[in-house]
This record gives structure tokens, C-alpha cells and sequence, in this order.
């Protein structure tokens, strides 16, 4: 849960949730409206209409990468898992943030 006060809101201004670095697929529900799912960098979605003055709720579902999915379960006739640089081998996943609103300019910057 977050807080956003309403003269954030009355000020007209965009609202934008950042989530930062993300491992790979993110999707963004927040008070129980579905936002947009987010493929690429950089990982931003304006969330304006989403928000309400006061309490908002936010839940980030973040979907694996296809690489760790097939290297979880070991080498078969039509996968063969590659080598990382990582202890586990597999690739790097999920949230990693940070995740945070920012408030556009009037010029369109963050």
C-alpha cells in the first residue's frame, strides 16, 4: 500500500510508476485495475487514471524468463541449458527495482 495525496492528484500533473530494473515481463494492477504490462526498458507506465487521493494498493506480477524455466528442468531431447556467469546458472529474475512514483514536468521530463 501507498499513500498519494490528493493535491498530487489536483495539480494535473502525470504520474508515472518506475519499476526500475526488471527481469523481464512485468504486469501492474493497482486498486484493483489492470495497467498496462511492461515488455521493455525502461520499465514506465503512466498510472494517473489509476490512482486515487489517499490509500492505493499495487501488485507488480513479474513473469520468469523461458531460459530459467527450461534450465530448472535439466537437459532434455529438445533443450540443452546453456552456461552463466551466475553460482545457480540461471539468468538474473524478477523485481529489482527500485520502484517508485515520479511526477512528470511540464515539459514531459521525469
Amino acid at each position: 500500500m501507498f499513500t498519494v495525496p490528493a493535491s498530487l492528484l489536483q495539480s494535473h500533473r502525470r504520474i508515472v510508476l518506475d519499476l526500475g530494473d526488471v527481469k523481464d515481463v512485468a504486469e501492474i494492477n493497482i486498486n484493483g485495475k489492470p495497467g498496462p504490462q511492461l515488455l521493455l526498458r525502461p520499465y514506465r507506465a503512466d498510472v494517473t487514471s489509476l490512482l486515487q487521493d489517499g490509500e492505493n494498493t499495487l501488485q507488480i506480477t513479474v513473469v520468469n524468463t523461458l531460459f530459467n524455466a527450461l534450465s530448472a528442468q535439466g537437459q532434455s531431447a529438445n533443450y540443452l541449458p546453456e552456461e552463466t556467469n551466475t553460482e545457480n546458472g540461471l539468468l538474473q529474475s524478477g523485481l529489482i527495482g527500485p520502484v517508485r512514483l515520479e511526477e512528470m514536468k511540464p515539459d514531459g521530463s521525469l
